[in-house]
């Protein structure tokens, strides 16, 4: 049996049409190839490019490289305050040591008010040296001395230190230089003077210790007050 002879034309036409067949499932896979490796090497570049570029600033989408770290600048800062804090605090506490050492030196107390210098005709003596010697002060000169300046709250502080004088003498009371007010008001209760004493003590240390202001018409009659509880102890009435 004699096989009829192929048409080349046939041939070529049906090749063509096989391999058209083919031809687009391979290009599908090379597309999928190839777009898988674009996507894994745009993932690639990305990590890359953001550890390249994580220092920089972005801004009108112009790189600018970042300054020194803020951080070493605030350093310097508190390095700096904390020294000049440090200092002045040490300052502080040699300024407070010396006014305390002062003080000392001086015989003055740290608190409340200052021994007020009163001024005599010759000389010159502090409420701590009258105290000091109550029973021989001659305390009336230096009460005229502080009305004539206008210090009215130290002939207060004068005029009771009067009184404690005459409860002195009078033996009412016993004199010690360390004793309180306190201490004098106790000495003094149940005695007939008690109450006109606790009055002028009253007085006394609103004005020498609570700063209550006193002018020449209050001093006038708060000075009556004492002159008069003063008389009364000198005469000697215990009734």
């Amino acid at each position: 049996m004699i096989r009829p002879a192929l048409n080349p034309r046939i041939v070529v036409w049906w090749f063509a049409a096989w391999l058209a067949f083919l031809l687009p499932p391979l290009s599908g896979q090379a597309q999928g190839s190839g777009a898988r490796e674009s996507v894994d090497r745009q993932d690639f570049d990305r990590e890359l490019w953001e550890e390249l570029t994580k220092e920089l600033d972005y801004q009108d989408r112009t790189p600018v490289r970042r300054n020194e770290p803020e951080y070493r600048d605030h350093s310097e800062q508190e390095a700096f305050w904390a020294t000049f804090f440090k200092v002045l605090a040490i300052l502080a506490a040699i300024a407070i040591v010396g006014y305390v050492l002062a003080n000392m030196l001086s015989g003055q107390p740290l608190f409340g008010p200052r021994n007020r210098r009163v001024e005599g005709q010759l000389s010159e003596i502090t409420l701590e040296n009258i105290e000091d010697h109550l029973r021989e002060a001659e305390i009336d000169s230096f009460i005229q001395e502080a009305i004539r300046r206008q210090d009215f709250a130290l002939a207060i502080r004068l005029h009771y230190l009067s009184v404690i004088k005459a409860l002195i003498e009078g033996e009412w009371i016993r004199w010690k230089r360390d004793k309180t007010n306190g201490a004098y008001l106790r000495e003094m209760g149940g005695q007939p003077l008690f109450q006109p004493f606790q009055e002028v003590t009253t007085i006394f240390e609103q004005v020498w210790y609570g700063d209550r202001a006193v002018g020449r018409g209050e001093f006038d009659r708060l000075q009556a007050i004492f002159l008069h509880l003063e008389r009364t102890i000198r005469s000697g009435q215990r009734a």
